[in-house]
C-alpha cells in the first residue's frame, strides 16, 4: 500500500518529471516512418492486454553474450543498472557461439535459439553481441540496434554501431539499449508521447537523443507488470549511475527530491 501511494504521488508530479515537452506533435522517428508502426500504446491499453510478469520461479533477467565481448569491464555496471531499473536479479550466462555465416546476423535467428533454450529462471533473457544485426522482415539493408519479443521473453541487442572508446558514452548507450530491448519483453511498445528510453530509433543520432529513464506513462506500465517501490528504485538507480554517468545520477536524484528526500 505504501509503495502504491508513493507511486501515485510520483504520477501527480508528472510536470516535474518530464523535462522536455510532450512528443505528440513531433514527427515520427525513422523506425516508424519505415515500418508504419505509429500507433500509441496507452496505459489502459497496456493494463487490459497481455504481458509477462515475474513469477515464483521466473524472476531473473539473464544476459547471454553471443560471440566475442570486448568490454568485460562494463559488465558489473550493467548488472547494477539493470537490477535497479527492473528491480529484479540479473545474471550472466556463459558466452555462446554466433550462428555461422559471417557478416550481418539475423536477430530473429538468435531469438529463436534463445526461445528454444530459455533458462528456467528467466523472466526475460537477452542476447548481447557486438556483431551487426538485421531483422528478417525488413532485410539486411536496414540498421537494427536490437529486437525484443513482446511475449516470448527474449531479446537481442548489438553494440556494433554503438561502441565507443569513451567509456561513459559507451556505457550510457549499453545501459540504454539493453533496458530498451528488455522493456519490450514485458510488452511495452515504443513511446511517442514523452522523451523516454522507449523512444524508437534507427540511427545513432536518434539513439543518443533518447534518455536513460522512463516517462511517467511507461513507468506506470512497468510498475503494473513488475510491482516495485518507486523511491527504492530511484535510490538504486542513483547509486548505479553515480560512478560512470553523473548527469543521469543527478536526474534520478532530482526525482527523489520531488518526493522530499
Amino acid at each position: 500500500m505504501a509503495s502504491r501511494l508513493v507511486f501515485l504521488l510520483l504520477l501527480a508530479t508528472v510536470s516535474a518529471w518530464c523535462e522536455q515537452p510532450a512528443r505528440t506533435d513531433e514527427p515520427a522517428g525513422q523506425f516508424e516512418l519505415y515500418t508504419g508502426r505509429r500507433s500509441r500504446q496507452t496505459v489502459s491499453d497496456y493494463k487490459s492486454g497481455r504481458f509477462n510478469r515475474p513469477g515464483v520461479t521466473r524472476r531473473t533477467i539473464v544476459i547471454t553474450p553471443y560471440g566475442e565481448w570486448s568490454h568485460p569491464e562494463d559488465e558489473p555496471g550493467l548488472t547494477a543498472f539493470l537490477e535497479a531499473f527492473f528491480q529484479l536479479p540479473v545474471r550472466w550466462e556463459t558466452p555462446r557461439a554466433l550462428p555461422p555465416g559471417g557478416g550481418k546476423t539475423s536477430a530473429d535467428r538468435i531469438q529463436r535459439e534463445l526461445r528454444r533454450t530459455l533458462s528456467t529462471d528467466a523472466v526475460s533473457q537477452i542476447a548481447l553481441t557486438q556483431v551487426d544485426l538485421y531483422a528478417e522482415d525488413v532485410g539486411p539493408g536496414r540498421l537494427l540496434f536490437g529486437q525484443g519479443h513482446y511475449f516470448n521473453r527474449t531479446a537481442v541487442a548489438s553494440m556494433d554501431r554503438l561502441d565507443s572508446p569513451q567509456a561513459s558514452l559507451r556505457r550510457h548507450r549499453l545501459y540504454k539499449l539493453t533496458a530498451h530491448e528488455l522493456l519490450h519483453t514485458f510488452n511495452l511498445r515504443h513511446c511517442r508521447r514523452y522523451r523516454c528510453i522507449l523512444n524508437s530509433s534507427s540511427s545513432v543520432a536518434e539513439s543518443d537523443r533518447r534518455p536513460l529513464h522512463l516517462c511517467p506513462e511507461c513507468l506506470e506500465k512497468l510498475h503494473h507488470a513488475i510491482g516495485f517501490d518507486p523511491e527504492r528504485r530511484y535510490r538504486q538507480l542513483l547509486e548505479a549511475t553515480r560512478p560512470a554517468l553523473p548527469a543521469d545520477s543527478a536526474w534520478f536524484a532530482r526525482r527523489l527530491s520531488y518526493l522530499g528526500h
